[in-house]
């Protein structure tokens, strides 16, 4: 019986400290072996709630509680392979450390403020957790800034598990109640679709809302390429619209995913430069492996373009940017300011989407000029025509799309050393600070931001030109297909406003919950706020006191009946519906808040207008029918006029004012007969040229030069001789010229004629002994051809079909090999078609030039212009007085000359009069007839 007491009194005398740690100890091992959930749902602190039409139904929304989570997220692990779990395991102490104070502004929960007493014996869950706290017990009150994921898939079996491996956990990390996710997946042929089914119930048992949208559609051999990708990426972003628009929801930032493989810190990055920077796109690097170079080379060089506009190049990691400064930064891992880039991952400012213009990926307007570049290109120009200029790619952030070119790009950290071609200048292992990181694929892992935080971006407008690979093909081809060009930008892109910060999304600190003190029951019950339990309560009493029990427990036939009959006042209130309303329009009035436009309508029910008694008599008296006046008399027809009031408006009168005498006679198309419009003659039309007399610049009167004064300066009048001699030279020359052309034209017939042709036989010599000789050898004459057999005839006609044949099939072969260079031939031509076309501007230019000066020696029709006599007169000639002068030249010859040069008349050759000359005849009389003899 003193046994049990002699316990007592052993367990009195241990020490009251040891009594209190083996307590604490004992239940700690029991609260690990018996876990403690919350029975009530957790309080769903998000702007977006579920209706009230749907809290109270028999199957209310229940939110996810921490416990069913973290099942969703360790069944993710069993699916992920084992390089998207390794992303952070592998990162040094520092860098996870300096991770978790760079990211917490971003988490959507309050972070801990102190650590679990279960990590202290190793017992957390979340040990294995890249981020403290992502696994264990939290409140939702942190950031309230909302994430939206736009993600694009097709034949993304191999992938999936990761992409969303990696969106989970950045999801738990933003707030599940921050992120809407919205996948957009078409034409696949492996099972993509079967593994969204899957992942479209985790995403829902976590708490997260997704759409997921799936389609068959393909891209046919006569889509537009680029036109089909921007409608693919349109259709991943109808949910922002929708959900603006039915929830007045509007989110912070959108996130474009493809189908790529990256990490949680990747993802972070990212978010956490693009609102640090307030950026408009901020993407990623990617990267793909290249067999000829044996290493990873950048990926999207079509769409990327430094600051200068120049094309990224799909080189290593040293040779990427043309611009020194960006190189200089992208080398040393920091952001680069770039004119457009997506590379796997984009992350954007969502002002552009929900402001005018409203900006959406589309394809090149072709007809406007604009060059056929990437959507992802265009959507980056749009960014700059609205204000968000502020492009930016993180070269920390490197992405691949398999697991070959992610295996190099994210190599083990544990041991640097190990890595091939990897040498240590110095430095420990564990202490990136001191490390020399002369690795290009010295990552993301690594890296510390110290470096990053001291040298602070700076924006630059954009470039006046930009290089545009152009795609305008509608195949499945390899490439772009028409050549670059450098196209030039607007005048938005170049100004400072284009990277102003117009919507600011800077990162801060994190949302802090006031809470006071509920240390002990007494400060629980002091400090704890029950407002919204003690407002249910006291509404369910008023419902007591109202209805005598809860609605919840009364029927539905003692709350709600159906109404047969109506309200008398409201039916009062409605218009009644016309007959003649159409029944469109009645749906318009009924759905829409404009109002409809009617047109005038007329009842039924009215009958016709009376006719009036003038009316009436004005018909009478066009009828001529008798007309009765007073007393029922019949009025005498000739008295019909009496009265101004009677006589009708005659057509004169009606049509007054609308004849013009001053007008043209419309000339009137003369009658085809039918069936001989195309025998008739076309008219004439009158060819575009230039018009001379609004060229010519010449004046009326040309000022005389001053050589033609009766009392000349010497200088002048010895110019003005010059000029007179160098103008009959040119036609000495000119006459000499023919000439001896003339001469060399007889001499070319004397010598023709010069009696060794002429008609054979003609002219006989005296045949020689060597001609003897000659006929008296025996002549062989060509023997005559046999006819063909059939046979011959048969292979004769084989043989030339066989020919033929070769020459089409060659004929074919040379037009095929033509194709391949379809393009420097376009090339060649677009060349050739600006050379002309500057040529022809050329020559234009220069016949206006030279019409300027007036039409002096030109032809114009079949004759020249006359260049006119220069008027000067000898130095012997010229007189002392103006008494003895002599005049020179011809004001008649001198304006008619000036009509000529500028192009008032047309210039003709002087047709002199011939005179007539007449033929003598003799006849010979038969009285005269023989004269001779009788003489």
């Amino acid at each position: 019986m003193n046994k049990p007491n002699g316990v007592v009194q052993q367990i009195k005398r241990v020490p009251t400290p040891l009594a209190l740690a083996i307590g604490i100890f004992v239940g700690m091992i029991f609260a690990r072996l018996f876990p403690w959930t919350s029975p009530s749902t957790p309080v769903w602190r998000s702007s977006y709630v579920p209706a009230k039409s749907r809290q109270n139904t028999r199957q209310p929304i229940q939110q996810p509680t921490l416990d069913q989570r973290l099942r969703v997220l360790d069944l993710l692990t069993t699916l992920t392979p084992h390089y998207t779990k390794e992303c952070t395991r592998s990162a040094q102490p520092l860098y996870s450390q300096q991770a978790l104070e760079r990211y917490t502004p971003l988490m959507g929960y309050k972070s801990l403020s102190r650590k679990s007493w279960f990590d202290t014996f190793g017992l957390s869950d979340a040990a294995e957790q890249p981020f403290q706290g992502a696994g264990s017990r939290r409140d939702v009150m942190g950031s309230d800034h909302k994430y939206f994921f736009a993600i694009n898939l097709y034949n993304s079996f191999d992938v999936i598990p990761d992409l969303f491996a990696a969106l989970f956990r950045v999801s738990a990390i933003l707030g599940y109640h921050n992120v809407f996710v919205s996948i957009y997946e078409n034409g696949s042929t492996d099972q993509t679709k079967a593994l969204l089914r899957i992942f479209d119930a985790l995403t829902r048992s976590v708490g997260m809302r997704i759409t997921i949208r799936t389609s068959m559609r393909t891209r046919g051999a006569f889509n537009h390429r680029i036109e089909y990708l921007a409608e693919v990426r349109n259709a991943a972003f109808v949910p922002l619209h929708e959900l603006r628009d039915a929830e007045n929801e509007y989110f912070d930032t959108i996130i474009f995913m493809n189908d790529v493989l990256p990490c949680v810190d990747d993802l972070l990055e990212l978010i956490w430069q693009s609102r640090n920077n307030n950026a408009g796109i901020t993407c990623a690097a990617d990267y793909m492996y290249h067999e000829d170079i044996g290493a990873p080379v950048f990926y999207d060089n079509w769409v990327a373009r430094d600051i200068n506009g120049t094309a990224l190049e799909n080189a290593p990691f040293e040779q990427i940017f043309h611009h020194p400064l960006s190189s200089q930064r992208f080398q040393r891992h920091l952001p680069v300011q770039v004119q457009s880039c997506w590379n796997g991952i984009a992350v954007l400012d969502p002002a552009p989407f929900y402001s005018p213009p409203h900006v959406r990926f589309r394809m090149a307007k072709i007809m406007e000029g604009e060059c056929s570049a990437s959507e992802c290109s265009l959507i980056c120009n749009d960014y700059w025509e609205s204000g968000y200029g502020r492009i930016l790619m993180v070269p920390r952030v490197k992405l691949a799309y398999d697991s070959k070119v992610f295996d190099i790009i994210h190599p083990q950290r544990r041991n640097l050393t190990a890595i091939r071609g990897y040498v240590r200048l110095g430095g420990l292992p564990d202490n990136p600070r001191t490390d020399p990181q002369d690795r290009s694929w010295f990552g993301p892992h690594d890296r510390l931001f110290t470096e990053e935080e001291s040298e602070a971006l700076t924006f630059v407008p954009g470039p006046d030109y930009v290089w545009c690979w152009g795609w305008d093909g509608a195949g499945d081809l390899e490439g772009p297909d028409v050549d670059p060009i450098w196209e030039q930008m607007s005048n938005k892109s170049r100004q400072k406003s284009a990277i102003t910060v117009m919507h600011d999304r800077t990162v801060g600190a994190p949302s802090q919950h006031t809470q006071s003190s509920r240390k002990g029951k007494r400060a629980w019950r002091k400090n704890v706020n029950i407002e919204d339990v003690e407002e249910a309560m006291e509404g369910m009493r008023e419902e007591e006191r109202v209805t005598g029990k809860p609605l919840q427990k009364t029927n539905d036939s003692n709350l709600f009946f159906v109404d047969v009959t109506g309200d008398d006042e409201i039916r009062k209130s409605i218009p009644k519906s016309l007959t003649s309303q159409t029944t469109a329009a009645k749906i318009l009035a009924q759905r829409s808040a404009v109002p409809a436009v009617f047109s005038r309508t007329t009842s039924s029910g009215k009958r016709k207008a009376a006719v009036t008694r003038e009316e009436k008599e004005r018909m009478l008296r066009i009828a001529k029918r008798p007309r009765k006046g007073p007393f029922n008399s019949i009025v005498d027809p000739t008295e019909f006029g009496a009265g101004s009031a009677m006589i009708g408006v005659t057509e004169a009168v009606k049509n007054s004012g609308q004849f013009d005498p001053w007008a043209a006679d419309e000339e009137k198309a003369p009658e085809v007969p039918e069936g001989t419009e195309r025998l008739q003659k076309m008219p004439v039309k009158a060819p575009t040229h230039i018009q001379p007399r609004k060229i010519i610049e010449v004046p009326a009167v040309v000022e005389p030069h001053l050589g033609t004064s009766y009392n000349p300066l010497a200088d002048a009048h010895r110019e003005l001789l010059l000029k007179a001699h160098e103008i009959e030279e040119k036609r000495i020359s000119e006459a000499e010229k023919l000439a001896e052309v003339k001469t060399r034209m007889e001499k070319a017939r004397v010598d023709a004629d010069d009696g060794s042709s002429g008609v054979p036989g003609m002219k006989v010599d005296i045949a020689t002994a060597v001609e003897e000789e000659q006929e008296s050898a025996e002549i062989f004459s060509k023997p005559t051809p046999e006819r063909k057999t059939k046979q011959q005839r048969r292979k004769a006609a084989k043989v030339l079909a066989e020919k033929r044949a070769l020459a089409h099939r060659a004929a074919n072969k040379r037009m095929l090999s033509t194709i391949d260079k379809v393009k420097a031939l376009r090339k060649e031509v677009k060349m050739n078609s600006a050379k002309y076309d500057a040529e022809r501007q050329q020559r234009r230019l220069l016949a206006e030039a030279k019409l300027k000066k007036g039409l002096s020696g030109q032809k114009l029709g079949r004759h020249k212009v006359s260049e006119g006599e220069v008027d000067v007169q000898l130095g012997e000639d010229l007189s002392e007085s103006l008494r003895a002068l002599k005049p020179e030249g011809n004001l008649f010859r001198d304006r008619f000359l000036s009509l000529q040069h500028r192009g008032r008349i047309e210039p003709r050759a002087l047709v002199l009069p011939k005179k007539q000359r007449t033929r003598t005849v003799e006849y010979e009389k038969h009285a005269w007839k023989k004269f001779d003899r009788q003489q």
